[in-house]
């Protein structure tokens, strides 16, 4: 059964700056939108802009998505994340937090690990995050997790720092 999980396009904006972002609104979000976890104060959101890229796996290749795609059970999705901080300063404890979709499970050990970043994950929906979450005092399965999470300790100023991991299609 093949089915589009991709719809149209939204802006969706971090805060009240001017600064948007183009997401699917069926994509996971960066940093928690609500109460941005992506940078913890007006000068750190205005410092980095973010890019989420969504490309579909056909044998080795990426393939990049677009509204008419379709995926079907099994279908490898790979999520990158770009923060450019284009300020001319350092940005610390810069959070990226992606939800797995529901429809969706986490590609075990599809993460990437970053030299600068913490990579944790979780398996409550974001309330808690670890390295290796535990479900029922027992190591939890990839398929479980929730979130994946990256903070990093520092972005030097006028870098970029990438992130992807992958989720496959229920």
């Amino acid at each position: 059964m093949k089915r589009s999980i991709f719809s149209t396009f939204s802006t969706v904006a971090i805060v009240a700056l001017s600064t948007t972002i183009l997401l699917n609104s069926n994509l996971p979000v960066i940093g928690q939108l609500a109460v941005p976890a992506v940078a913890q104060s007006a000068e750190q959101q205005q410092a980095i802009k973010l890019n989420l890229s969504q490309n579909k796996k056909v044998g080795s290749k990426l393939v990049p998505i677009s509204n008419s795609t379709s995926v079907k059970p099994g279908d490898v999705i790979v999520y990158t994340v770009t923060a450019n901080n284009v300020s001319d300063r350092t940005i610390t404890k810069l959070n990226i937090d992606q939800k797995i979709k529901s429809g969706t499970v986490y590609e075990s050990q599809s993460a990437t690990s970053v030299a600068n970043a913490d990579l944790t994950f979780s398996v409550d929906g974001g309330a808690s995050f670890s390295a290796k979450p535990v479900l029922n005092k027992k190591p939890a399965s990839a398929s479980t997790y929730t979130n994946v999470r990256w903070v990093f300790a520092t972005v030097p100023p006028k870098s970029k720092s990438t992130v992807s991991y992958a989720v496959v299609v229920r």
